[in-house]
């Protein structure tokens, strides 16, 4: 690949020396004419371009910089005209044009260098063609790539933002290229060492991870040549806001299976075990990191997140393959997170168990296995906001939601009338260890309680904090679905007062639109679930059921709804 416009850096050093001395005051009038026009057509620029050629009026920005900041902007408005794309862009990466701009992106004046940059930035940023082209052009982009550690904010922030451009559409078919971008960000990024500016450093890796993050094979590949050890380096600084800034990187890549093999191969995943436990490797015990634990944990509940979701298999894989005390210690860390006083860190640590549960089966067996996770997870404290995250954990276990709100279910036509109701579609069997698991799950929410699982849920439904209302219809409405209903619908229908309960309309009267919808999403689960024709007295639920359906989650009794009038 050439070395870019005319081949060498000498034409740069050349056009930087242009830049410095000028070549004459010129004659700012034609410029401001040019610029009143309201109309600028081809004819107009080819005659400023034969009284202003674009060398001279890239060395006219230095010649006037001493006159004032107007001399100046004048000089950029037109530069920025004649470059912009996609009409610009044949001029903008010409043999003649290409050297000013990377002269004008060294330039020892940072409007100059946040103009050249910016100039950059639109080829990259504001059109796909000109992008592909400015993808091509290897000193350019080198140029862009040094002015990311630019002591100026405003050239580094444009810089970084042209490089993103050109990966999201320059390079976007060209891993080859995306690469070589990549590797290049990483040789700047750990020029400096860490400890000595870690601000520089975290702006390359911010840079380096969004580029990754365009493909898999391009992150694999990046991972695989050692262009993202700098996120390993950052975790091993003792600079303790560079290791904050790293987990909010690191929570960007853990949403694909090959980000994961990433962590665990790399060393980030024990480090992130021991942020959040204190326990080494080697087995040494410590303390959780007071201002790293909770959110390291947050990060290896998204990892865990990321496997059941987009690939599920991969954590039984994990098991078999991992070493079981790394398993062995996360779970730690959700035991002493979630004893913690510090309700952030409670909160991570409830998420991470439940992510942890409901990624596999085998994950889940392990969890209800260990006792003293049992007890950090499902037992309740007193705070409603605590009980509330409490159940709905638990529930995302069972049947999580495809989103974070009630969900409005459609039934089969046939299903859908009491007439037909015996007819309807059959259950569909589940597999029994994953019935059994998740059922354990529920016991195991009465037992670490002290109190019979479906008291406890009534309980807590029939309090006044909203939260915890809708923390208990969420547990109800994944008992009522199609993973748990064999055994939970019994369960919730065979507790004296549930029916009565979860139909009266008087119920919810005085609550909040939020808690009607979830009590509705109840209704919804029980009426579409065919395990409710194995019920004693279904047809008759049914009816009772499908009419609520009918009214909707806010229907009010006529007498309430009206009002008296004198």
């Amino acid at each position: 690949r050439a070395r870019g416009p005319q081949g060498s850096s000498r034409g740069a050093r050349l056009c930087m020396a242009a830049l410095s001395s000028g070549v004459g005051g010129g004659d700012m009038e034609v410029l401001q004419a040019f610029l009143q026009q309201g109309k600028v057509d081809e004819a107009s620029v080819a005659d400023l371009l034969r009284t202003w050629p674009l060398p001279r009026l890239f060395a006219e920005l230095a010649d006037v910089g001493a006159a004032g900041q107007e001399p100046v902007r004048r000089v950029l408005d037109v530069l920025a005209f004649l470059l912009a794309p996609p009409h610009g862009t044949d001029r903008a990466l010409s043999p003649e044009t290409a050297p000013f701009l990377i002269a004008g992106t060294q330039h020892p004046a940072s409007s100059i260098r946040q103009a050249s940059v910016a100039l950059l930035r639109r080829l990259a940023v504001d059109d796909v063609s000109s992008s592909s082209a400015l993808a091509k052009q290897e000193t350019l982009v080198q140029a862009l790539v040094s002015r990311v550690i630019d002591e100026d904010i405003q050239v580094a922030t444009r810089a970084s933002e042209a490089l993103t451009g050109l990966a999201t559409h320059g390079m976007a078919q060209d891993m080859d290229a995306a690469l070589m971008l990549l590797h290049t960000i990483a040789a700047v990024a750990v020029a400096p060492p860490v400890d000595v500016n870690a601000t520089l450093t975290l702006r390359c890796a911010d840079l380096l991870v969004t580029l990754a993050l365009t493909s898999d094979q391009v992150f694999e590949a990046a991972a695989s040549r050692g262009d993202l050890d700098v996120l390993v380096a950052l975790t091993k600084s003792s600079d303790i806001l560079a290791q904050l800034n790293v987990l909010d990187l690191l929570e960007r890549c853990c949403t694909r299976a090959c980000h994961v093999k990433f962590m665990f191969g790399s060393g980030i995943a024990s480090w992130l075990i021991f942020a959040a436990t204190g326990e080494a490797s080697d087995g040494a015990r410590g303390s959780p990191d007071p201002l790293l634990g909770g959110n390291a944990l947050r990060v290896l509940s998204t990892i865990l997140g990321s496997l059941s979701s987009s690939a599920g298999k991969d954590l039984d894989a994990m098991f078999s393959s991992a070493d079981p005390a790394l398993i062995r210690r996360f779970l730690r860390a959700v035991t002493a997170l979630g004893d913690s006083p510090d309700e952030a860190n409670y909160f991570a640590a409830i998420d991470a168990a439940s992510r942890f549960a409901a990624s596999s089966d085998q994950a889940l067996a392990v969890a209800l296995e260990d006792r003293e996770v049992l007890s950090a997870w499902l037992t309740m404290t007193a705070r409603p906001t605590q009980i509330a995250a409490c159940l709905h954990s638990v529930a995302h276990v069972l049947c999580p939601l495809p989103e974070s709100s009630p969900v409005v279910y459609s039934m089969p036509e046939r299903d859908a009338r009491p007439e037909t109701f015996q007819h309807g579609t059959a259950a569909v069997p589940m597999e029994a260890s994953s019935t059994q698991l998740r059922q354990g799950l529920i016991s195991a929410l009465g037992e670490r309680n002290g109190s019979d699982v479906m008291e406890l849920l009534m309980a807590r439904a029939k309090e006044p904090f909203e939260e915890v209302k809708c923390g208990a219809y969420d547990v109800f409405r994944a008992m009522a679905s199609q993973r748990c209903a064999a055994w939970g619908i019994p369960l919730m229908l065979g507790h004296a007062g549930f029916f009565n309960f979860i139909q009266d309309q008087e119920v919810e009267r005085h609550s909040g639109r939020r808690t009607k919808e979830w009590r509705f999403c109840v209704i919804e689960a029980l009426a579409r679930a065919p395990e409710l024709r194995e019920v004693e007295n279904g047809s008759a639920i049914f009816t009772t059921l499908h009419r609520r359906l009918l009214q909707g989650p806010f229907f009010a009794p006529a007498s309430v709804a009206s009002v008296e009038v004198a």
